[in-house]
Formats: C-alpha cells, structure tokens, sequence
C-alpha cells in the first residue's frame, strides 16, 4: 500500500528537488526489497497491480513528461533494490524461486496427492471445497429445518468454516486444519452467506466504478496533478492492489483494518473531487442541509446534550468492560505464561501453565496443551506404579478438558486429547468409559471424514469396544483414499482384526498382511503382527505364530 503512495511524491515540487528524489528513491528501494524478501506471492502480485494501476492513472490525469521521468526513477529504484537483494547473506534466498513459481502453480493437480499445499496449489483446493460447501451448507451439528432452509443465506457466521471445511475437503494425509477461504470473498460467502457477498460484491464494485469515475472527472476538468490529483495516484492504486491481494487470502484484524481504511480514503476522494469539480452543487447542498428540520425544533440544546452524553458515558462503558474483561485478562494471562515456561524448576513451568490457563480457560493453546501435559505426566505416574497420582492427574486435565468442550464441541485438537485419555482410561482398567469412547470415535470420525488419520484411529476404538461391522466400514474409509494420501497400515490392522472377531479368518489374515506390508515398522504393521501372531495360534500353525510375535515385539521405526 505505501509504494504508490512514496512514487506519488515525485510528482510534489520540493525547493531541493534532487535531494528528495534521492530520499524517495532510497526509500522506495527499500520498499521494493522488502517485498521481494517476504517472498509472498500475494504482496508480489498485488504490488505490481498497484503499479500498474498508478502509472494507468498518472499518464490520464498527469503529464506524459512527468510520469516518465517517474518510470525512470522507479527503474533506479529498483536497480538500487536488486542491488540490496544481491548483497551476500547467510539466509537462503526463496524470493527468486517463489516468484517464478507463480506460472507453474497454475498446473492442474489432477492424480496427485490431495494433501493441502502452499501457494495456488493448495489454495485451489480449498477454493474447490469452498465452492462445493456453498452448494450443500453442511454443519456438525443437526439443526432446525428453518436453519437450514436459511443458511445459505446468511451463511455459516463468523469463525464457523473451520468446522464445515471437513465435510467437502479432499482427503488427507495429515491433520491440516483449514480456517479460512485463503479467499476474502469467498470467505464473506461462507461467514455471511448470498446476502453478505452480494453486499461485499456491490461494496467493492461501486469503489471500483468510483476510482474510475474520479479519474474520469478528474482527467476532464484539466486541472493537473495539484493537491488533490496527488491523493488519487498515491491512494487509489492501493486500492486495485488491496481488492487484487485479498483474492488471495483473508487477513488478520489489523491488516483488514487497513483494506476497509484505505476503501474509505476512496470514498472520501471520491467526495473531496466532487466539491471541486462541482462548487455550486456543493453550495445547494449545504445550504439544504442548513435547514432547521423538525427534529431541531422539537428538542432544545440541553437535551440533545444531554442525550450525547449519556450516549458517550454508555458507549464508553461497554468498551472498556469488554476491554477489561477480554483483552486485559488474556494479557494477563500471556504474561503469567511468559514469566514461567522457561523456568528450570518443573513446578515453577507447572504453575505458570496452570494459572495461564485459569485466567484464559478459553484460549485452545492454554488449555489443550495443557490438558495434553496432564496426560503426559499421567503415563509417567502411572508406569512408575503412583496409580492414585495417575488418575489424580488424567481427571484434572480431563475435567479442563470437558470443560473447554462445553466452550467449543468440536475444536480437534481438544477431542483428540480427550479421545486419547479415554482410552488410556480403558487401558488402566476403567470399563466405565467403554461408552464415551465409542460415542467419541463416532463423532469424531463423522465430523472430520476427510481426515484419514482420524477415521483410522475411530475405526481402532470401534474394534476395540466390540463395534466391528462399525469398524470395517470406517477402514474401508481411509483404504479408499490410500491412491491420493498414503498407505494405512493402522486401518487394514483395524479392518483384520474386526474380520477375525466375526470368524471371518481367511479375509482377517489377508488383511493383517497387507497392514505389514504397507508400513513395515509402522505402529500399525507392528500390531498387525500381533493379531497374526493370536489368529496362527487359534489356527494351530504355532511357528509363524512365533514368527509374527518376534517382528510385532519390535521397535516403531515409522511415523503414521
């Protein structure tokens, strides 16, 4: 956003006219270098449309003498950069490399892997499953006929994708959580439906229609580049870029404080213009403005004042209880966090997690990570024989964990914890959460189907709580999306073992082969060898039933 604006000052008469040049040039070389060493294709792009933009804008209002003696101090500038670029470093340059892959990011992906990528690769994708998203509205949740008849109307509301993004993503092979659109209109598409995008559309197609038409007066009146002609070059390219980057991603709050800020710099060019290009107009409109309305009549002064300021005491109240109630107590969090997670003593780290946690309990990276230590620890004590201090432990995060839950039902990370601590619940003997386990499988597998790993890790717990026919359709799952992800060694374990508790034998076996044979050294080949080893047993073959308990009882030497 600052390059048009910093070119536009060339255009400025100074007394020393070459000393700022210089400074603008040195300062525009900076820009440019800046640009190139983020490496993102999206400020790349954007900032060559905002260029573009302004030298379209500076040859139809401005002198064609001027803008090229302006094109030539952005070719010094950009040698100046190229210069700064070259200088030796001991980080590795990927500018150049993610420039030029902007071409060869618009190849097809078709019989590739389906795992989500960076740059357009990956963003297509996403793109996909948002457009599909868009024709089915699906949600977690089962809801009233009249939300559904409505959503695609108003659409999945704020900060929601995240959870319906499952439902139409393409499958992977990790746990890749998409939250937003890396599309800022699609994303008003999913937030806030039809009706919000046909507003954002109708938003950001009258400021299109403006710029032009300002450049179109402005070009018309003859007037030159003075005072006002300046804000139009340094501004409104800024704005083509701005709506150009924002195809590309959503940014955070403060980066799109600064779209909808220069959006309204826009309008207000478009007002400033106006009152020049059109005094009398302007006149007759203040002078009806200055008309006592009825309004003014039936109310006096004090009241007014008096309602102004009960409005501002009000207003002023909301904000800072919500400031003082949000804002400051998650600082105060973060700075409890900050003053005690490097500290060498364990109880020292352990209490300042703690009371991070219990002033922010909703803050996910508090919390889960948290939870997940209390599980860690758990194990320790459990293994080292403290069983008392094991389950003290597991239920205190358990029960934080819970709670967060009722905060948010669905947040992944949060259910993967309690999955796992559930079942290590089952392990230690307690048969009371046989229940949870299988409810917690069934949900988790149905909310996030896109997502293998997950799918195989509930196909598990189904088979380990007597669901088998639940079991095999939740394998067949993941095997189907082995051609685009990677081979689950852990679901065709699942799939054999529920075959063999149906008395299926000859089908569980071909199954536990293939398990050992897709991930040898896997978790899941590994356990694939001990239900062969149980399965050659009860067959009577006693020596590859020693055979399988040998390779089973070794060491995990690949991830899954």
């Amino acid at each position: 956003m600052s390059i048009p604006a910093t070119i536009a000052l060339t255009y400025k008469r100074f007394k020393r006219e070459y000393v700022w040049w210089a400074v603008i040039a040195a300062a525009l070389s900076l820009q440019l270098a800046g640009i190139w060493f983020s490496a993102g294709r999206g400020p790349i792009v954007s900032a060559t449309a905002a260029i573009i933009t302004f030298f379209a804008i500076s040859f139809a209002i401005g002198g064609v003498k001027e803008s090229l003696k302006t094109i030539g101090m952005l070719v010094g500038a950009s040698i100046i950069a190229a210069i700064i670029i070259a200088l030796p470093s001991k980080q590795g340059d990927i500018g150049l490399a993610r420039v030029i892959s902007i071409g060869d990011q618009f190849g097809s992906s078709e019989g590739t892997s389906t795992d989500i990528e960076g740059g357009l690769t990956g963003r297509f994708s996403i793109w996909r499953s948002a457009l599909k998203l868009a024709a089915s509205w699906d949600v977690p949740v089962d809801e009233p006929v009249t939300n559904t008849v409505l959503r695609p109307v108003f659409g999945l509301g704020p900060d929601m994708y995240v959870y319906s993004y499952p439902f139409t993503a393409p499958p992977a092979s990790n746990l890749a959580v998409v939250d937003h659109t890396h599309n800022y209109t699609l994303m008003i598409l999913m937030e806030h439906g039809f009706l919000g995008l046909f507003g954002f559309l109708a938003l950001a197609g009258l400021i299109t229609l403006a710029v032009f038409a300002i450049v179109r007066r402005y070009r018309t009146s003859g007037t030159g580049l003075d005072a006002t002609g300046l804000l139009l070059i340094g501004l409104l390219p800024s704005v083509i870029g701005k709506l150009v980057e924002m195809q590309s991603g959503v940014g955070r709050v403060s980066d799109l404080a600064m779209n909808f800020a220069i959006l309204g710099a826009a309008i207000a060019i478009y007002e400033i213009t106006n009152k020049q290009l059109n005094p009398e107009q302007d006149a007759e409109t203040e002078t009806v403005s200055r008309r006592p309305s009825s309004a003014t009549l039936s109310a006096s002064n004090q009241t007014l004042l008096g309602a102004s300021l009960v409005a501002a005491i009000a207003l002023s109240a909301v904000i800072l209880t919500t400031f003082i109630g949000w804002d400051v107590r998650r600082t105060q969090a973060s700075l409890a966090l900050a003053a005690g997670h490097d500290h060498p003593d364990n109880n020292v780290r352990a209490a300042a997690w703690a009371e991070a946690q219990s002033k922010a309990p909703e803050r996910e990276s508090f919390t889960v990570n948290l939870g997940d230590e209390y599980l860690r620890v758990a194990k320790q004590q459990h293994e080292a024989g403290n069983t008392e201090e094991a389950m003290r432990l597991i239920n205190l995060g358990r029960n934080m964990l819970l709670e967060y839950e009722r905060r948010d039902p669905f947040e992944l990370d949060n259910q993967i914890i309690l999955a796992k601590m559930t079942s290590t619940l089952l392990t230690w003997g307690n048969d009371d959460f046989l229940l949870e386990l299988a409810d917690r499988s069934v949900k988790m597998a149905e909310t996030y189907p896109s997502y293998p790993t997950i799918v195989g890790t509930s196909e598990t717990a189904m088979t380990s709580v007597g669901l088998h026919e639940v079991a095999i359709e939740y394998a067949d799952r993941a095997i189907a999306t082995e051609s685009t992800t990677v081979p689950w060694a852990k679901a065709w374990y699942a799939k054999g073992r529920a075959l063999y508790e149906l008395g299926r034998d000859e089908e569980a076996i071909e199954a536990l082969i293939t398990a050992t044979e897709k991930q040898p050294g896997a978790e899941g080949a590994l356990l694939a060898h001990q239900a062969l080893s149980v399965v050659y047993t009860d067959l009577g073959d006693l020596d590859l039933a020693e055979y399988h308990r040998e390779i089973g009882g070794g060491d995990i030497t690949v991830d899954e």
